[in-house]
């Protein structure tokens, strides 16, 4: 899942109304793009305005508090992402006016021109039956409530989380007095997830060759920082590198289907001899090629999942309903054999030969929990099995989840190019709905695979027991057996929550296993380790994540973290508890990690790279989700007795080939690419290129580039 991820996915909550539209005061008309018109017929408004300021609803007799800290209509208020709001209408007037039968609050963006996109969740209060989403709001993606009510009310109660960071949005609230029929109150309340303080100067790129060396205190530890950021657990906040930047050059692209915020879901594929890598179009079926040699992108698919030939048995044609957690085709690697490739899919059934897959889920109703937490709590019999998802989801709620098969096929590519003759060798159970579904792949010489599972399970739990037993390949790494016969695997790591990609690399004399692991709420990863330890069949590496039988504790990069509450997003699902000793020992530590802080809006670890070509200083670069930002670190990992801790990382400044920098990180390459389309979140997924440099692929457009080191002045910085 992209969150989660990347999830890209859509963060909107989906909510089940049994009422028909025409039960609601506010009909089809109040949802559209703008704000409520100010003088509909046969009623009037106090009307607040397109211009915040006016007070109506002050005037009124009411007040909207988040967290109960009043909403000013005067000014740009300041939230969060990620984080939920108790929001209330609250009467403040005891006049006996000051109550309302109908009730209207809208969050979109502020374009008002009917690009509006949805800025983050809205979910009713418990208790407070009357408030209800309102169904045609929500069909046009406008997060929303609305009041059904026929008593009169002096308040009303919902949450509200922001689920991208929007620099400005708008929550509308309108009441319909009930003291005198067809009196209407609006207001325009702006808030913002963008930080008031303001930017620091924007570096100007110099060519490398000008570099001075770096001092010695550039590898030290951070500043101290201040102290409220020390006592948060989780890692700390990352500045920019003040020496060093990235150039972004477009290199090709690839076709995509749709580029509507969360309608897409791909990734490269680079684990891969010779000169070409492949991109996946994981939601509808595809992969294309690019060769770098001949610097050839194929217009065409080298595999269509609705033309291309599917082991028998195979179905591919399931519609989950979301497209951050769909992978009809899920990942790719190479074989031994130059013309043949691995390709995994999902298919909602076995394939022909198969009556049940070669690593199962855990035992059906082995693992029973309490979800949606205390406010909400709904009895989930199978965390693993889940089926339908409970209105108290944050994602997904009313979706139809299923027990999906990963399903490991052995294709040729013909003189063609395209992908022939399959030949499946493999299945793995996976839970397939929003959550951790893992898809990291690499090929070892004797043609064996590694393949990280992801803990099977939904967002805002601990991974449970499962990812630590050694019985589960849940939460795994997993190593299988490229035979049709022997259909076999050995579990050779635990302990990880959602590794989307993986690397085999060499670094210090030696071959490392790297792979990212996508975090809960507290410590995203990139973990690195020697290939032969991990290959050691009878000690299975412990990465820490999921609920040690032995301890009790979760771990999620250098913390211990509780168990949190299953189906629920924010800042703190699963919490953090506190920290764990650093080089803890029975566990492998990351070689880098970061997390959400007060000023860095992150969301998950998208991809990472560590290439061999065109990047000097930085051993190890990665990307976020959310944000679009670039981050890397100059230091290689540390083992065993050698490990001090997760290696210093820094934020990296992104710059065109004309030096103008990019702000937004790698999202200011979807503007460049679709124009003014008001959101600009593009999932940049990195990978390497056949000779070894780093590139990053906008999942959103398709368009792929190459990254390349460049030196920043210094005096910028004084």
């Amino acid at each position: 899942m992209k969150f989660l991820g990347h999830i890209a996915i859509s963060l909107l909550v989906q909510w089940s109304l049994l009422l028909e539209t025409s039960a609601y005061p506010f009909q089809a008309g109040h949802c559209n793009a703008g704000p409520i018109p100010s003088s509909p017929s046969n009623q009037h408004y106090d009307y607040g305005g397109s211009e915040p300021g006016l007070g109506a609803i002050e005037n009124a007799g009411f007040k909207v508090t988040f967290n109960g800290v009043e909403l000013d209509t005067t000014k740009t208020n300041y939230i969060n992402p990620g984080e939920t709001y108790d929001v209330a209408i609250e009467q403040i007037s005891p006049n006996s006016s000051a109550n309302f039968k109908g009730l209207l609050v809208r969050a979109d963006n502020t374009e008002g021109d009917g690009s509006e996109i949805p800025v983050g969740a809205i979910a009713v209060a418990s208790g407070d039956v009357s408030i209800k989403k309102h169904p045609t709001c929500e069909s046009n993606s406008i997060p929303s409530v609305t009041h059904t009510s026929r008593d009169v009310k002096t308040s009303a109660q919902f949450t509200f989380m922001t689920t991208v960071i929007a620099p400005e949005f708008r929550l509308d609230v309108t009441l319909v007095e009930s003291g005198q029929t067809g009196i209407w109150y609006y207001d325009l309340f702006t808030l913002s997830t963008a930080p008031p303080e303001t930017i620091s100067p924007v570096p100007t790129p110099i060519p490398n060759d000008e570099s001075p060396s770096a001092s010695p205190s550039e590898e030290s530890a951070p500043s101290a920082s201040p102290s409220e950021e020390s006592e948060r657990c989780g890692p700390k906040a990352l500045d920019y590198d003040e020496r060093f930047g990235v150039k972004v050059k477009k290199v090709g692209s690839v076709p995509v289907i749709s580029a509507a915020p969360w309608s897409y879901n791909m990734q490269p594929m680079d684990n891969f001899s010779g000169d070409s890598i492949y991109f996946l179009d994981q939601l509808f079926g595809k992969v294309y090629s690019y060769n770098q040699a001949t610097k050839t992108t194929s217009t065409e698919p080298i595999f269509d999942m609705n033309t291309s030939k599917l082991p028998d048995g195979v179905t591919l044609d399931w519609d989950l309903g979301s497209a951050g957690q769909t992978y009809k085709v899920k990942s790719m690697t190479k074989t031994p054999t130059t013309n043949k490739v691995v390709l995994v899919m999902t298919s909602s059934t076995l394939p022909v030969g198969w009556n049940k897959a070669d690593a199962e889920l855990p035992a059906k109703g082995a693992y029973s929990q309490w979800v949606c937490g205390p406010d909400q709590p709904f009895w989930m019999r199978d965390i693993f099995r889940p089926g339908v998802l409970p209105a108290c989801s944050d994602v997904g709620s009313g979706q139809t989840t299923f027990t999906g098969y990963d399903v490991f096929v052995t294709y040729t590519i013909n003189d063609d190019g395209n992908l022939k003759n399959p030949r499946p060798f493999f299945v793995a159970e996976n839970y397939v709905g929003p959550g951790h579904l893992g898809g990291g792949i690499a090929t070892l010489n004797d043609g064996d695979i590694l393949y990280s599972v992801g803990d099977c399970s939904h967002f805002g739990l601990d991974g449970t027991y499962p990812p630590q037993m050694n019985s589960e390949h849940c939460g795994k790494i997993m190593r299988i057996k490229n035979s049709e016969t022997k259909r076999k695997y050995t579990v050779v790591a635990k302990g990880v929550r959602n590794p989307q990609q993986m690397r085999i690399f060499r670094r210090g004399g030696q071959t490392l296993l790297g792979f990212m692991d996508i975090g809960g709420a507290t410590a995203e990863e990139v973990n690195a380790y020697p290939l032969k330890k991990i290959k050691r069949a009878k000690q299975i590496q412990n990465f820490g994540w999921g609920r040690n039988q032995k301890d009790g504790k979760a771990r999620e990069g250098t913390f211990y973290v509780g168990p949190g509450n299953g189906l629920k997003l924010g800042a703190d699902e699963p919490p953090c508890e506190e920290s764990a000793p650093i080089g803890e020992a029975g566990f492998i530590q990351p070689w880098i990690q970061f997390g959400r802080t007060p000023t860095d809006f992150f969301y998950a670890i998208s991809s990472f790279a560590v290439p061999t070509k065109g990047l000097d200083k930085f051993k190890l670069i990665w990307s976020e989700f959310n944000t679009g930002m670039l981050l890397g670190t100059k230091q290689d990992p540390k083992f065993d007795g050698n490990y001090k801790g997760p290696a210093r990382s820094f934020k990296i400044r992104l710059y065109d080939t004309s030096g103008n920098e990019l702000k937004n990180g790698f999202n200011d390459l979807v503007k460049e690419e679709l124009g003014e389309v008001g959101y600009f979140r593009g999932d940049p997924r990195l990978f390497h290129y056949p000779d070894g440099s780093a590139g990053v692929f906008i999942e959103r457009t398709g368009a792929f580039y190459k990254l390349t080191e460049i030196v920043l002045t210094q005096d910028v910085f004084k």
